[in-house]
């Protein structure tokens, strides 16, 4: 069983929700407490799109489980080495599901 808390929430853009394709994922410094960082972009996301917060949902551990499994292996690495010292640069992960 996925532990939410474990993991905090993860933006994730509609268009995935819609079943296109991850194309970007990257993890920048949350500014909310609730939330790990981690942000899912589809191949159909531009600035446009981007650019309205409408877009986007935030979805726990046990929903991007569901979307792109390969996510919580990553994040859960990441969160470890954030006790060591979190890293200062925006981590960027491509690829095609």
């Amino acid at each position: 069983m996925i532990n939410n808390s474990d993991f905090g929430g993860f933006i994730v853009s509609n268009n995935i929700l819609e079943g296109k394709p991850i194309r970007y994922t990257f993890r920048d410094q949350s500014i909310l407490p609730p939330l790990n960082g981690w942000n899912l972009l589809s191949i159909e996301d531009d600035e446009e799109y981007l650019s309205d917060a409408a877009n986007f949902k935030i979805l726990g551990a046990d929903s991007i489980y569901e979307i792109a499994p390969v996510m919580l292996e990553i994040s859960k690495r990441r969160m470890e080495q954030t006790y060591v010292g979190y890293m200062k640069r925006v981590f960027m992960l491509a690829f095609t599901i």
